[in-house]
């Protein structure tokens, strides 16, 4: 499931997941009910349909026993539950293994596959494909599907069901048109006919995602992905293969070398006094450094802030580099400074940034040790995002906190006061005996709590 997919609920049941887990019409869109009702609504129709034969059997244990061939279809062969995503490869050689007995498959194609690609290769009207499929479906199973009909989607003009029928099929033999001349008139072999109710539904979505991204490729991704769900909200393309695809169009622009490496340096050197700022670094045996800082940022942002947070990130591309950024606030909006990977950074910058007062980083030793070596003044604190998230992670926790013990703090961070102490302790879990006074001294360090008045306002600690 994808963090951007919606979870929805079964409208007769209380299954609740992502859309995509939903069955869908031959049109491409989803039902509002789950694969269990839907097998469920399928078997009271085939109840229904049952015959009465006067015995006291249920309907749907004479539906069991009845004869096949007035079923509407065989046993699915597809998979897994639902419809499946199946390679063509893979969906040709369930055809075969199948083909001497009655079966249905109902399932979707990858046609971004390598097989697919390699078959479908300059096919891109929706009659066309459907007429390949039925000729490679009759090389595969050696049973012909002549077309019928075309169906038009009246939710989506793009989509179009392609209906064709099995040559063999009895139901859908055609009266043969007499000649007009009875002198040449003649007998003629017919070809053995059976009720085996053969039918192949091709449904094709001629949207054609390249052409799209094609068109938008100046404009950045999310762009692009939400001017797809504007027209087609129903669609089958994903937001991953959008973005696979601009970043593969547009990667001309940025990818000036195979070598990762020497390719970020060519950018760099290409943009430098025009948008980033190169920041030297001093070389060192065994490491391969990039820093670079944004120009126009740092000449107008820079020296108004105040806050500076740092981040990193591990294995930020294939060549797994580990990436620090320096990132300011301005407005109550984060804006990136710099990017390296060495605390040489902060100091490069310090220039730049003679207001600093308060540091911000996660817990890391690498980020903490550079703030406090480079910026020795100001406050060190955990940021708010990563504050939030481990309380969070400790409350999860079914335990009791261990006592707090400045000695600790001191040893793994020097510029931590020994002798601070916080303001509440766990003194219950201390002394869970009850040996101690309840009533204990309120510590010299905590703060009286401070109140901010104004004309007609209620009380409100801080």
């Amino acid at each position: 499931m994808s963090a951007s997919e919606d979870s929805v609920k079964c409208s007769k049941c209380s299954y609740r997941g992502p859309q995509s887990t939903l069955p869908q019409r031959t049109n491409l869109q989803y039902v509002k009910t789950c694969y269990n009702c839907q097998e469920k609504a399928a078997h009271r129709r085939a109840s229904k349909r049952a015959p009465d034969t006067g015995d006291n059997s249920t309907g749907a244990q004479r539906w069991a026993g009845a004869d096949t061939s007035a079923r509407r279809c065989g046993p699915a062969i597809q998979p897994v539950k639902g419809r499946a995503i199946l390679e063509w490869s893979t969906a040709l050689d369930l055809l075969a293994e199948n083909k001497d007995q009655a079966f249905e498959l109902d399932t979707f194609i990858a046609m971004t596959s390598s097989s697919a690609v390699e078959v479908f290769q300059g096919l891109e009207e929706g009659p066309d494909i459907a007429k390949k499929i039925a000729a490679l479906v009759w090389d595969a199973t050696q049973y012909r599907f002549i077309y019928k009909k075309l169906k038009q989607s009246t939710s989506a003009e793009t989509v179009a069901t392609y209906t064709f029928f099995c040559a063999q099929n009895d139901k859908e033999v055609t009266k043969t048109r007499l000649v007009e001349n009875e002198h040449k008139r003649q007998a003629r072999m017919k070809m053995d006919r059976f009720p085996c109710e053969g039918y192949l539904h091709v449904t094709v979505d001629s949207t054609s995602r390249e052409t799209l991204v094609e068109d938008m490729r100046n404009q950045p991704a999310s762009n692009i992905w939400t001017h797809v769900l504007q027209d087609h909200p129903h669609t089958e393309i994903t937001q991953k293969q959008v973005y696979a695809l601009w970043s593969k169009l547009n990667e001309g622009a940025w990818r000036l070398d195979d070598d990762q490496v020497k390719s970020a340096q060519m950018l760099l050197n290409k943009m430098c006094g025009k948008e980033v700022e190169l920041i030297p670094i001093p070389e060192e045996d065994g490491i391969h450094c990039i820093a670079f800082g944004f120009k126009e940022i740092l000449d107008g942002w820079a020296d108004k802030n105040e806050e500076l947070a740092m981040d990193s990130t591990w294995r930020t591309n294939a060549a797994g580099y580990e990436l620090y950024g320096l990132v300011g606030e301005a407005n109550g909006q984060a804006i990136p400074f710099a990017f390296y990977s060495q605390p040489t950074l902060m100091g490069l910058h310090l220039k730049r940034c003679p207001g600093i007062i308060f540091t911000l980083s996660d817990k890391e030793r690498a980020e903490i040790n550079s703030c406090r070596a480079k910026i020795a003044k100001a406050k060190h604190q955990l940021c708010h995002w990563h504050g939030i998230k481990y309380v969070g992670e400790r409350l999860a926790e079914n335990k009791a906190p261990l006592p707090y013990d400045p000695r600790w703090a001191h040893e793994a961070f020097e510029f931590i006061d020994a002798t601070w102490a916080p303001g509440v302790d766990s003194g219950w879990v201390e002394h869970e005996d009850g040996d101690e006074d309840d009533e204990s001294t309120p510590p010299s360090t905590c703060l009286p709590p401070v109140f901010i008045l104004k004309a007609g306002d209620v009380r409100v600690p801080v």
